[in-house]
């Protein structure tokens, strides 16, 4: 678990409930390691740059994943996110292979992993 303890556990199975909470199951694959099935809260950043006359406008993948699930992750594992379906099963955005780029680590129970589309 993480160093400051305010969320509880129970907060965490919620959060990444995918029948009920926010969560969809991903497969993570640590560089050289062996893969394992985890919950991810999958999302995608907004990014405004104005340079001058110009605004440059993208989208930044991320996924929010437990502590727990995922302790030693490092900058060039992989992450498979599964596909978003709606209530009646049509596919919202399909199976999506990533690579980690970079990890945010607020010590909170939460990391917030940058991804790059494979």
């Amino acid at each position: 678990m993480s160093d400051w303890n305010i969320e509880f556990d129970e907060d965490f199975a919620g959060y990444f409930d995918s029948d009920f909470g926010h969560a969809i199951t991903a497969t993570y694959t640590p560089f050289g390691g062996t893969s394992k099935t985890i919950k991810v809260i999958r999302d995608e950043e907004y990014n405004d740059i104005i340079d001058g006359e110009v605004s440059i406008e993208s989208y930044t993948p991320v996924a929010y994943v437990y502590f727990d699930d995922v302790q030693n992750v490092a900058t060039g594992d992989d992450l498979v996110v599964n596909a978003y379906k709606d209530l009646d099963g049509n596919v919202l955005k399909a199976q999506t292979s990533y690579k980690i780029v970079n990890i945010e680590n607020d010590r909170t129970g939460i990391i917030k992993l940058i991804l790059e589309e494979q």
